[in-house]
């Protein structure tokens, strides 16, 4: 696919999601989930549907086999994806640098889990979670503000690689998972895009074959943080 059409489609993508998280507000009778203005829109986007099985799948896991973990979502957004993996027997953590994602998350899941509201995971124990997960903004773009940082990753992903980063340290003898769109972020990732640690595609979408999303399954296995 030449570089002219996929930089069309990275800026048709880019618009689509400005305008859906600054201007629509949004209500699924499915999950029960509300989307404030300002907030990352949970329709219309591929890796938020292929996090979302993954994180069903385990919370049948969990609760057929009776486990007890600790889980957090850095990158909470409405809390969509904490609704897919909610269960009794999971202790949930949210963190989101927009008080006003927290602030969703908080009217959609309440007293069901916890929510902090801050930069990525710096104030979390390294450690201190058996999984941690994020769809993290992968595009190629400076945010223009605090609700961009839903979708921008920074012009050399320093943002993007700050947030899976958090997620390493929190849950650093646990699983990592996340997502990553080639097209959009312009990398293919591999266990080369950080030392120390195994990653694994587990869930692929297509769309027309422009763009490739992908859902990373990886676990640390070095001495790194």
């Amino acid at each position: 696919m030449s570089s002219l059409i996929e930089k069309i489609y990275s800026l048709v993508i880019r618009n689509i999601l400005s305008f859906y998280t600054k201007n629509i507000i949004q209500y699924s009778k499915k999950y029960g989930i509300w989307k404030f203005k300002g907030v990352f829109p949970y329709r219309y986007t591929i890796s938020g549907e292929l996090l979302s099985k993954i994180l069903s799948i385990l919370k049948r896991l969990i609760i057929e086999r009776g486990l007890r973990l600790n889980v957090i979502e850095i990158g909470a957004g409405s809390g969509i994806l904490l609704k897919s993996i909610y269960n009794p027997n999971t202790y949930l953590v949210a963190i989101d640098i927009s008080w006003l994602s927290c602030v969703n998350t908080l009217l959609n899941l309440g007293y069901k889990i916890d929510v902090i509201c801050g930069d990525s995971a710096e104030m979390i124990k390294q450690g201190k979670f058996d999984i941690a997960y994020s769809n993290p903004p992968y595009m190629r773009c400076r945010p223009r503000g605090i609700v961009e940082y839903s979708y921008c990753g920074g012009v050399d992903l320093e943002i993007y690689r700050r947030i899976i980063l958090s997620c390493f340290k929190t849950a650093k003898n646990g699983i990592i998972i996340f997502t990553n769109s080639k097209c959009l972020s312009g990398i293919e990732f591999s266990s080369n895009f950080f030392p120390n640690i195994i990653c694994k595609p587990i869930l692929t979408s297509n769309v027309i074959g422009i763009e490739e999303v992908k859902v990373h399954v990886c676990r640390y296995i070095g001495k790194y943080f």
